[in-house]
């Protein structure tokens, strides 16, 4: 694989972190803007454009608050710290509803995804 732009190296450097500090893997999604996308865990994907990695950490990825919040961080290893610790939330947070009976039909996950928060940047 060649990576060519600083948004590339940038999300293989993510990539890379979340794989080998945390155990996470993710897929690296070069797009036509010249952004690179990177998916982590269901509603949870992060951008870098090579100089800044930002995501929208959805509600349920940090307890206590009731609204997503917009991440902007600078550095590759920062993000993957940050993704990781927001995937675990997510997970945990999806395991509590199944195990509660909550969680509804892949459908309603994906509905209530769809309309929870605005459309990333």
């Amino acid at each position: 694989m060649t990576v060519n732009t600083p948004a590339e190296q940038i999300a293989h450097r993510i990539a890379a972190a979340l794989r080998d500090e945390h155990g996470v893997s993710v897929d690296v999604h070069p797009l036509v803007s010249g952004h690179v996308q990177l998916s982590i865990w269901h509603g949870l994907v992060a951008w870098t454009d090579g100089r800044v990695i930002w995501w929208t950490a959805p509600a349920a990825a940090i307890p206590g608050r009731d609204r997503p919040l917009l991440v902007l961080t600078f550095t590759a290893r920062g993000a993957a710290a940050r993704l990781a610790k927001h995937r675990a939330a997510l997970r945990a947070d999806l395991v509590a509803r199944v195990r509660e009976g909550t969680a509804g039909t892949l459908a309603d996950l994906y509905l209530e995804e769809m309309t929870s928060h605005a459309a990333p940047v």
